[in-house]
């Protein structure tokens, strides 16, 4: 599960507009927010970068929140340390 639909819709973008600020089409946007799609580190910094606005910054903990109740596997696919927030 992620947060990207909820951090977009705070900044006040659609996910055409997030998409095209993030240099994609907006399927591409749309499988992240679904998890239709696996972002890659780079995606991942994409992203936070688009949905960081000057009010609010937007970590990778808050897109990706580590849920305890589902098993290690689920979260697995995802390697916090190669992504680094600007």
């Amino acid at each position: 599960m992620n947060l990207i639909a909820k951090y977009r819709k705070r900044a006040c973008l659609t996910q055409a507009k997030a998409a095209a600020m993030a240099g994609w089409g907006q399927s591409r946007w749309s499988g992240y927010e679904t998890g239709d799609r696996t972002p890659n580190a780079d995606d991942i910094k994409k992203i936070l970068r688009v949905l960081s606005t000057s009010s609010e910054a937007v970590s990778f903990s808050d897109l990706f929140p580590f849920d305890c109740s589902t098993s290690a596997d689920d979260n697995s696919n995802i390697d916090q340390s190669s992504v680094a927030a600007q």
